[in-house]
């Protein structure tokens, strides 16, 4: 069935009579009533509405049918962040480059606009959307979509952080170096080093070391 009008549950029937009479109205081949005030469509779905325009003296001077479809459906939105990251107690640490992508349906009068919330400044339009999403720290993004008769989506929440910052890396030795080289350190032969790395973001996953010459890391 071809629809002349999308609508939401708000449309009311307030047609303009141009000849400045009665205008009667017939919803889905109900009997024609007077229109003396503002008819709300309650089923969702399509609706035929049928209109006789009258002029002052009675006489029918114009007749128009719509097809309209009530909308009642709100879009759908899947939203994923694909990148590296590390997950800590259910919370994700992505490394910076992370993309947000967005899946978003409508199956009725269709997608009209996004809108995105990050770090609480407000809703804007994506497109209108300045600041980056891989910028370094904690970021929260709340997602939602209206269709085009402002049907809202519920809201997508996704929280994370950028983790840009590396690791510190702190070495010890458990004797001090005798001589220092244009090559290095001079230490005793049983000399053991001690490795050490703190994190203050995802934290640390490993300590890998190679000797000088070694074309391999070591764990």
């Amino acid at each position: 069935m071809q629809v002349s009008i999308f609508i939401n549950k708000l449309y009311r029937i307030t047609p303009y009579n141009e000849f400045n009479g009665h205008t009667l109205v017939s919803i889905d081949n109900e009997p024609y009533q007077k229109l003396e005030k503002e008819i709300l469509i309650l089923g969702e779905g399509y609706h035929t509405i049928n209109y006789k325009f009258l002029d002052e003296k009675g006489n029918l001077r114009s007749e128009k049918t719509e097809t309209a479809f009530l909308d009642l459906s709100s879009p759908e939105i899947n939203a994923q962040l694909e990148g590296i990251y590390f997950e800590k107690n259910s919370f994700y640490y992505y490394k910076p480059g992370v993309k947000l992508f967005l899946q978003t349906k409508d199956y009725e009068s269709g997608l009209d606009e996004i809108f995105i919330n990050l770090n609480n400044k407000g809703y804007l339009p994506m497109d209108k959307l300045n600041q980056p999403m891989d910028s370094p720290g904690l970021k929260e993004i709340r997602i939602l979509a209206t269709d085009k008769v402002t049907n809202i989506s519920q809201e997508v929440y996704l929280r994370y952080t950028i983790d840009s910052e590396p690791p510190i890396i702190d070495v010890e030795l458990n004797s001090i170096p005798e001589l220092h080289t244009k090559t290095g350190k001079l230490c005793e032969r049983d000399t053991s080093i001690r490795l050490s790395a703190f994190d203050m973001g995802s934290g640390v996953s490993k300590i890998e070391y190679r000797k000088k010459g070694d074309s391999k890391w070591r764990v």
